[in-house]
């Protein structure tokens, strides 16, 4: 009998243990997955692990808050009477800017420009690559919640949430983007 009463606790942690691995594990490989598809441009705009919506969305937002910043920081726009005519004008570009480039191919082409780095080698060679190096992805995904994950890249920033039992890709930072889109540098 007391064999037995050892053996529950170590089976109750055991299953806890390979069902923690599988969570973290088919997070690593949803996202591996993924790049794959993006490397051999196989995605489309029905993809369900991508919310293209939500993340032109969020790009209209941030494209917004950066022209008010703009237009709130520099003397030269607000003393300038035509600038305020023109801000409706600008949206309406901005709007059409991003509904035109969040789109699997334009993601796709992002996502390749900035993930140069997800190869082991750094010969000409991995610019070429087919699929990511599954080991160098994995160092740069890490866990903001146990529903979020971020995936850094070279001046991108992916964000993925565990949704419906998927892990679906529900963000885009582009870093610094005000002062790229502004043209003023990164260094203040």
């Amino acid at each position: 009998m007391k064999v037995k009463a050892i053996f529950k606790p170590l089976n109750l942690f055991l299953i806890g243990f390979i069902l923690i691995g599988l969570y973290f594990g088919h997070a690593y490989t949803s996202v591996y997955f993924l790049f794959q598809d993006i490397y051999q441009q196989k995605l489309s705009a029905d993809d369900e692990r991508i919310n293209f919506e939500k993340i032109r969305k969020s790009l209209k937002s941030k494209m917004t808050n950066c022209i008010m910043e703009s237009y709130n920081n520099d003397p030269d726009i607000k003393d300038n009477p035509f600038a305020l005519m023109f801000m409706p004008l600008m949206q309406n570009m901005l709007n059409s800017l991003v509904d035109s480039y969040v789109s699997p191919e334009g993601l796709q082409f992002a996502i390749r420009e900035h993930s140069n780095q997800l190869s082991s080698q750094n010969t000409k060679e991995s610019t070429t690559q087919k699929h990511p190096d599954f080991v160098v992805m994995a160092k740069r995904l890490s866990f903001t919640s146990l529903n979020q994950m971020k995936a850094k890249l070279d001046g991108i920033e992916l964000v993925f949430q565990w949704i419906d039992f998927q892990w679906k890709l529900e963000n885009l930072h582009v870093n610094d983007s005000c002062q790229k889109i502004m043209g003023k540098s990164s260094e203040r």
